[in-house]
This record gives structure tokens, sequence and C-alpha cells, in this order.
């Protein structure tokens, strides 16, 4: 009940501190917002199934990053309740719980956001927009990862029984798209690349168009580690259990592509 109640409050006085924020930044200038009409631009999603039901926010400001963003952002205190829903930050993602999450609105488009869901097995479980103030070309999909399969959630729910207890994250990912740009997709650098401290393993999540090479590099630049992903795979984990606890650099490369981008390893 105490760790309710703290949850509680740090999603009030966060909410509350990042609503009074934004309608500075709106009476600052009338183009911060990404809707352009002054109002706040965010979507709630929810989890349903039976009686239980949760949600978590995305808010999308001119003054926030993909990073935590202190008075914007709002951890949980302890774990996620038994049934919950919940995102961790797209950059500098240590695996921490984020009840609310506030993102710049260039995340609007071509951004992954690591999905935590918390759920029995063998009951119906349905996850869905509930509210939302995005523009209209903007598009977001839910992938599962377990299934291989994409749901528009703009569109449509996303309903299904799961076999076995979800716990933690991992499994699902949001994406962001904006149909209004016209710029060609490049799908490696719509990667989302994080580690799992409890499994210790490196996960590459996203679609790639052909088989690339994952490299990891220790902060002198020594190469760590070497793994082949698989382009038929939406998500590609590596073990990295004989890897030092620390800081490291993780390249993704193919013939025609490549990203980089640090990862703390626990």
């Amino acid at each position: 009940m105490k760790q309710f109640y703290f949850l509680l409050t740090a999603i009030i006085l966060s909410s509350f501190n990042m609503q009074a924020q934004l309608e500075n930044t709106i009476s600052s200038s009338n183009n911060d917002n990404a809707d352009g009409n002054g109002g706040l631009t965010y979507f709630t999603l929810s989890a349903s199934a039976g009686s239980n039901s949760y949600s978590t926010d995305f808010y999308f400001n001119a003054n926030a990053t993909a990073g935590f963003d202190l008075g914007f952002d709002a951890e949980f205190f302890g774990n996620p309740p038994v049934f919950s829903i919940y995102s961790l930050l797209v950059e500098e993602n240590e695996g921490e719980p984020i009840a609310l999450q506030a993102l710049n609105p260039s995340n609007l488009d071509n951004t992954t956001i690591p999905l935590g869901v918390n759920a029995l097995a063998s009951e119906e479980l349905t996850i869905s927009i509930s509210t939302s103030t995005l523009p209209g070309t903007i598009e977001i999909f839910l992938d599962d990862t377990a299934t291989s399969t994409t749901t528009l959630l703009t569109s449509s729910d996303y309903v299904f029984t799961p076999a076995t207890q979800l716990s933690g994250t991992g499994r699902f990912f949001i994406r962001t798209n904006d149909t209004s740009l016209s710029t060609a997709e490049n799908n490696i650098e719509n990667l989302t690349i994080f580690s799992l401290n409890d499994s210790k393993e490196l996960v590459v999540n996203g679609q790639l168009d052909v088989n690339s090479v994952l490299s990891l590099y220790d902060i002198q630049g020594r190469l760590v580690l070497s793994a082949q992903l698989d382009n038929t795979l939406l998500q590609n984990r590596i073990n990295v259990s004989s890897v030092n606890s620390g800081i490291y650099v993780v390249n993704v490369q193919n013939s025609e592509q490549q990203m980089s981008q640090k990862v703390i390893i626990k």
C-alpha cells in the first residue's frame, strides 16, 4: 500500500511539474508543441484483462529528451504491480521502469520505446491506446517479438491470451511513425539496443533488411565480442554473461549501413 501511495504521489507531482513546464513553453512559443495548436501532445497506453486495468502515459514536449528528464519523467518507486504496463527510457536505459515518459516531438517519428508488461497466463489481455491527442499523421505500432507480429494501435487493439505469465521487459515495443515525412526509411537507424541485466543479454530490437554483425567494444576501443544478427527476427539476443560490468559501445553494421550506441552492462 505504501509503494502504491509513493508511486501515485510521484506520478501526480511529475504530471503537475510537466504540465506547468509545458504551459510555460506554450506561452513562450506557439511552435513548441508537435500538434501546433497550443495543446499537449500525448497518448495513454492501456492494458486490461478481466477486472484488471493499468495504463502508462507518453507526452511529447519540446523541452524533453529521449533520456531521463527530471520533472518530466516519472519512475516507479519499487517494482511495478503484478498487473501493469510501463515503459523504459529510449536512451540512457538502465532498466528502470517508467510510469510516465516525456519525449521530444522529434520522437513522434522512427522511435522505438521498450515496454514492460506484467499479466497472468491464460487470461485474455488487451493492449490499446485509450486516450490520444496525436496528430492524424502519427502511427503507433506495437511489436510482439514472441509472436513476430505487429499491430497498428492507432487503428486497432492488440488482443491475445498469453500462454505463460508475463513479467518484465523484452517482449513488447512501441514504434512511432509520421506518415507526413517523405524521407526513406533507414531500418538500421530504427533499432533499439539495450542490456537485460537479469538474463545477462544484449538485446537488438527491430527489423533488419539484411544480416548484420554486432560488435561490442570497451571504452578503450578494444573488441570484446562479435555476433551475427539474423534479419528474419524482430529481436536478436546476445549472451554477454562473460563480459565484465561497465560501459561499452555497440556497433551494428552490414554491407550498406552502420550504427553505434553506448550501453551499460551490469
